[in-house]
């Protein structure tokens, strides 16, 4: 029932003849048809497979093996089956997925925790299901899950215990405590050393750099660290380490502008990621050749690499069976278009009117769309829309698309905060660069709290984000009638129409009709407005709300098992009764069908399904979240079923 894993001082060599001895051994076990050691066989195969870094191979084996144990009833091998489903997805970035397994085996080592096997398995499932906490961004739910750990430090093997506190020392950092983090990681340390565990000393001493590197502002010893967590990462051949260290001394490096440098040993993670079958090594190192290529002046270079690892990045999303998954997987992936929507940026200064600006606004609708419409419907024809397809679309009116790169105190040539605008009609396409966004984000959130205190908007910031918007981009010229509005991120609190004409100071919402998107690839084609589509569509009225709630059950101090539940538990959210009462109101008044769903049938699956059969009218009556975490930054809180996370 213990994991069985080639010792990490051992290097990949020796792990890579492990692995051909247990793909023999797997054959012969097979013909001798012993299904207890068959499954044990694929596991520890899947392990070695792991190890190596060939991540698309051991969840064939991992699943295999959990069906054979299943069905001999062995809670043991069951448990570590469902342990190592949930670390490899922990390691390829699927958090649900992983969560889902680690679940199962906390589950079975709980009711056998009074077995040897059930401690150990549970210490197991809970490292590192704090660790997908910590990916989630639930850094506090994290810690406290580590603190309760930690309290059983006497039973704990030297290495889990270490193990254990460079988790705790992640979650510190993170929650802006570095001198604590690199405390944990130093003890940590110690112990990896004593007992030669080399890849692990190489994890605590990346952990170290960062906390040297991007939280106490020591990049010398930062760089010494790096690099002394490569050597180790290479002796012990642990290919994951290995790319990480390379990245990150890479970015280092970078941000040193010591860019020869940077670029070796971004070259050096891409050969690496390459060689594993990595996607994440391989479009992160892309991305980073392509910052090198746009600090050396060279941007068409930098668009070809960034270009690549949109390629790859695309190709795995594409991969992923379920809609929720897709857009999870693209959460941290943005900032990789924005990269390339910068260097196209550059190259239409340089040479205008070349096609840069489309090209631009294209990225920028896979940015923005696709995770969009995949939650909404997994019917074809929603792929995001070329430029000329937006232009046709935009008809009689002029659409302002927003797109915000970066973020404050980002780093690197193309990851500075930027807002970017694009202002489109059938008659042409113009792209904007209006310079830092932060500024205006701030007159933003200014004015939306005088809103919502029921005050007038301060004039200062209105007038500096009508010159913005309006003034820099000649949104009004030629004094359209019809205005449709993109916003990205923050600005989708701004209400366009309080903005003042800079030339005449009308209000915008005199001058013109407004309405929103929340990206240009969703502008009706001709003839497909509500008028247009079938009668039966045309009528339909749907409803959902009322979702069912993790703290709705019995034991309020259950530990959260999905997504949902850990954020429902964090911003305490509470059943919503009379959302039920309001749907069936509403359906009653409306003249044609009316499907409401509410509580467990309130799911996402559901939903999606019945938008694809068109509707006239959805409401949704449920919370609604707001956290950068979510990827899309915002999401609709709906009942989490088997294969969806409910979060819309």
């Amino acid at each position: 029932a213990h994991t069985t894993h080639c010792p990490l001082w051992s290097g990949r060599s020796w792990c890579g003849a492990a692995g051909a001895d247990w793909g023999r051994a797997l054959e012969l076990r097979r013909g001798l048809g012993e299904g207890r050691r068959v499954a044990r066989t694929l596991n520890n195969l899947g392990l070695v497979l792991q190890y190596l870094g060939r991540y698309r191979e051991p969840g064939g084996r991992f699943d295999e093996a959990l069906g054979l144990n299943r069905r001999r009833g062995g809670f043991p091998a069951v448990a570590l089956n469902h342990a190592n489903l949930g670390n490899l997805a922990l390691t390829i970035g699927d958090y649900e997925e992983a969560l889902r397994h680690l679940a199962r085996a906390e589950s079975l080592a709980q009711k056998h925790r009074d077995e040897p096997w059930g401690r150990e398995q549970l210490r197991v499932a809970r490292l590192n299901r704090g660790a997908v906490f910590e990916k989630l961004g639930a850094y506090r739910e994290g810690l406290r899950l580590y603190r309760e750990m930690a309290a059983e430090r006497e039973a704990m093997a030297p290495v889990r215990w270490a193990t254990l506190r460079i988790n705790m020392g992640v979650l510190y950092r993170n929650l802006g405590d570095p001198v604590t983090a690199v405390t944990a990681f130093e003890e940590a340390l110690a112990v990896f050393r004593q007992r030669g565990q080399e890849a692990l000393q190489s994890n605590a001493l990346l952990n170290l750099a960062l906390a040297r590197h991007r939280n106490l502002g020591q990049p010398e010893a930062a760089e010494d660290l790096y690099r002394q967590a490569l050597e180790l990462a290479r002796r012990s051949g642990d290919r994951t380490e290995e790319m990480q260290d390379l990245f990150y001394l890479g970015q280092l490096l970078l941000e040193q502008e010591r860019l020869s440098e940077a670029e070796t040993y971004f070259t050096r993670g891409l050969d690496v990621a390459e060689a594993a079958g990595s996607a994440e090594g391989r479009w992160s190192t892309l991305r980073g050749l392509g910052e090198v290529d746009f600090a050396q002046g060279e941007p068409e270079e930098a668009l070809d690499h960034l270009l690549q690892a949109i390629e790859e990045i695309e190709r795995v999303r594409a991969s992923l069976r379920r809609p929720s998954r897709r857009a999870g997987y693209f959460g941290d992936k943005r900032p990789v278009y924005g990269a390339a929507v910068t260097a196209l940026a550059e190259l239409e200064r340089r040479s205008p009117d070349q096609g840069h600006a489309e090209h631009a606004l294209e990225l920028v609708q896979r940015a923005k769309a696709r995770e969009l419409q995949e939650a909404l419907s997994p019917s074809p024809g929603v792929a995001p829309l070329s430029a000329e397809e937006l232009r046709t679309r935009a008809g009689k009116g002029r659409v302002l698309e927003l797109f915000r790169v970066g973020e404050v105190g980002a780093t690197g040539p193309t990851g500075g905060d930027r807002l970017f605008a694009w202002v489109f009609d059938r008659d042409g396409l113009a792209m904007h660069v209006l310079g830092p966004a932060q500024p205006l984000l701030a007159a933003v959130h200014e004015i939306h709290r005088s809103l919502r205190a029921g005050r007038e908007p301060p004039p200062g910031g209105v007038e500096r984000l009508s010159r913005a918007l309006l003034g820099t981009t000649d949104l009004l010229a030629g004094d359209p009638r019809i205005l449709r509005i993109a916003p990205d991120g923050g600005f989708f609190y701004l209400p366009f129409e309080l903005l003042e004409d800079p030339t005449s100071g009308r209000l915008l919402v005199e001058r013109t009709t407004l309405s929103y998107l929340p990206t240009a690839s969703l502008l009706p084609a001709a003839g497909d407005g509500p008028r247009h589509r079938s009668s039966r569509a045309g009528s339909r009225f749907l409803g959902w709300g009322d979702p069912v709630l993790q703290e709705e059950e019995d034991s309020p101090a259950a530990e959260p098992a999905t997504t949902v539940d850990l954020l429902t538990s964090r911003f305490r959210l509470q059943p919503l009764p009379a959302a039920a009462r309001e749907l069936r109101a509403i359906a009653r008044r409306f003249p044609g069908e009316a499907v409401v769903r509410t509580r467990d049938q309130a799911t996402e699956q559901a939903l999606r399904r019945e938008v694809s059969r068109g509707a006239r009218v959805v409401h949704l009556a449920t919370h609604t979240l707001m956290d950068e975490r979510l990827g899309t930054g915002g999401a609709v809180v709906l009942t989490p079923s088997e294969n969806e996370d409910g979060l819309l």
